[in-house]
This record gives structure tokens, C-alpha cells and sequence, in this order.
């Protein structure tokens, strides 16, 4: 049996009652906590992919862009973002303002209005 693997898998349910958890302690500040769930839920559920969305959430709540852009880099690099994940461009759109690469966040904020229908003439 390998590290990440265990006898007991998390259900569904109580998979979204962590990151229920995590949302509240995000929402109160409470970063920290948020991230020691996170952190655990990232070694039982390697596949889950809320996981990396709220670790980056915080990395730029933190202002840390580059470890922002890392926890993104897997859910942008698909062929095709799905728009459900389209808030992800506005968060790799901060990033990289937030790195001085004024122009690729025009970019990808363009992107975003495109995918979202919001880029519409009246």
C-alpha cells in the first residue's frame, strides 16, 4: 500500500463538508485552517479537483502569484476550459498583473469575456 492510498476513502459528502469547511474558514479569515484541510484532502483524494482551485484562491489571497499560477497551471493547460471553470482565467488574469505582464492579463481577460458571452455587442 502506497502513502497516498488508505482503507478509507472520503465520500462524496464528506468530501464537499471539507470544502464546505474550507469555504467558511476562507470567508472568516481563518486562511491558515483552510489550508491544513486543503493540504490533507491534496494526500486522500490526489484526484479531487477542488482541491488545487482553492489552494490557488489562497496563494492570491496571499498575493503569492507564482504559487497561484502553479496550483492553476493544470486546469488551464487543457485543450478546451470548460465554463464552469472560466472565474479560473480571472484568476490567472491577476496573477499575472499582479507580475507586471499587463498585456497577457488583457489577454486572458478578453478570453474570459469571450468564453462567458459577455464580449457581445448590444
Amino acid at each position: 500500500m502506497n502513502q497516498t492510498t488508505s482503507k478509507y476513502q472520503l465520500t462524496k459528502n464528506e468530501r464537499d463538508a471539507l470544502f464546505f469547511l474550507v469555504y467558511l474558514y476562507m470567508r472568516i479569515g481563518k486562511i491558515n485552517e483552510a489550508k491544513v484541510i486543503l493540504k490533507s484532502l491534496k494526500k486522500a483524494c490526489p484526484d479531487e479537483l477542488r482541491t488545487g482551485k482553492y489552494l490557488a484562491a489562497i496563494a492570491l489571497e496571499n498575493e503569492d502569484a507564482d504559487a497561484a499560477l502553479a496550483q492553476l497551471k493544470p486546469y488551464l493547460d487543457r485543450s478546451e476550459i470548460k465554463s464552469l471553470d472560466a472565474p479560473l482565467l480571472l484568476m490567472q488574469a491577476k496573477c499575472l498583473w499582479m507580475k507586471g505582464q499587463e498585456d497577457e492579463s488583457r489577454q486572458i481577460i478578453s478570453e474570459y469575456l469571450i468564453m462567458t458571452g459577455e464580449n457581445r455587442c448590444p
